[in-house]
């Protein structure tokens, strides 16, 4: 297991929604129907798991009827806590601006 606070900040920018399923992560792909789906960004995904020190362990994929990919589920083997504990939101905080416009 990394604990290289960087490879956990690009593994959550990659992961853009997540929930626990029995104590360890499953990260969710929600796909426009429009989108063009390559397996550059699941690539990149398990890359990012590896580099942390864990894997996908399983992966679902959703299609509608036109056969076309709409959602993703990457079920790991990230511990709950691990993934709670990452440094992702410290990241943002440093480098985020916010721009309100009226």
């Amino acid at each position: 297991m990394s604990v290289d606070k960087e490879l956990w900040i690009d593994l959550r920018c990659l992961a853009p929604s997540s929930m626990t399923d029995g104590g360890f992560v499953t990260i969710y792909i929600e796909y426009e129907p429009t989108e063009h789906n390559s397996f550059a960004h699941v690539y990149s995904l398990r890359k990012a798991i590896r580099a942390v020190g864990f894997k996908i362990t399983r992966w679902h994929s959703v299609f509608n009827k036109d056969n076309k990919l709409v959602f993703e589920s990457f079920y790991t083997d990230i511990p709950k806590a691990l993934w709670d504990s990452n440094h992702y939101n410290d990241w943002i905080d440093e480098v985020e601006t916010q721009d309100y416009r009226s």
